[in-house]
């Protein structure tokens, strides 16, 4: 449904952003679609400012995801979303995700959707590399992985797609209140 929208690049060295706001300003949009890393998109939004942004609603990929940058929307009451290849990391009660929390408490760190999905994209590449025999090599690591069918690790159905060189995963979206909502994509 979104028939208008307003590409504003910038360069990864970039840290002035009063052109690339007054611009998002001229398209006074409804909502902010920030396809960026958490830094620049911070000075961004800075730049915009806080009665600017109030009404309207940011949302972004995974990488943007930081406690940084939460912390800078929820100080200033800004709704925001996210949407993640990975299911809420507090709740799911898929068993990768269980051994993931459960390697996180004892480590006494934060979950994240981020961390989520580098705990199973590292636990994809073991067991690739437990499954295809020595000696190891990308080339033989690539065809174990390019060889997947439905298969489940971890309560994960992994199944890869030639076309797209990927694993299609489900998208959640993480709403402003932080709840992950389920993927509807396929219904």
């Amino acid at each position: 449904g979104i028939n208008n929208w307003t590409d504003i690049p910038y360069t990864r060295e970039q840290t002035d952003f009063k052109a690339e706001a007054e611009r998002v300003r001229a398209a006074n949009p409804d909502t902010i679609g920030c396809l960026s890393v958490s830094l620049p998109t911070q000075a961004f939004l800075g730049e915009l400012g806080t009665e600017y942004l109030l009404k309207r609603h940011i949302f972004g990929l995974s990488f943007l995801e930081s406690e940084d940058l939460r912390r800078f929307l929820d100080d200033r009451g800004i709704t925001y979303s996210f949407a993640f290849i990975v299911p809420d990391p507090a709740k799911s009660e898929l068993p990768i995700v269980k051994d993931y929390r459960k390697a996180m408490d004892e480590a006494g760190l934060r979950y994240s959707g981020n961390t989520l999905e580098g705990w199973i994209a590292t636990e994809i590449f073991l067991d690739a590399v437990e499954h295809v025999q020595p000696p190891v090599t990308r080339q033989k690591v690539m065809a174990y992985l390019e060889g997947l069918k439905e298969y489940d690790l971890g309560g994960l159905k992994l199944t890869f797609n030639p076309k797209t060189r990927s694993f299609e995963f489900p998208v959640y979206i993480e709403n402003e209140k932080n709840e992950f909502l389920p993927d509807t994509s396929k219904k």
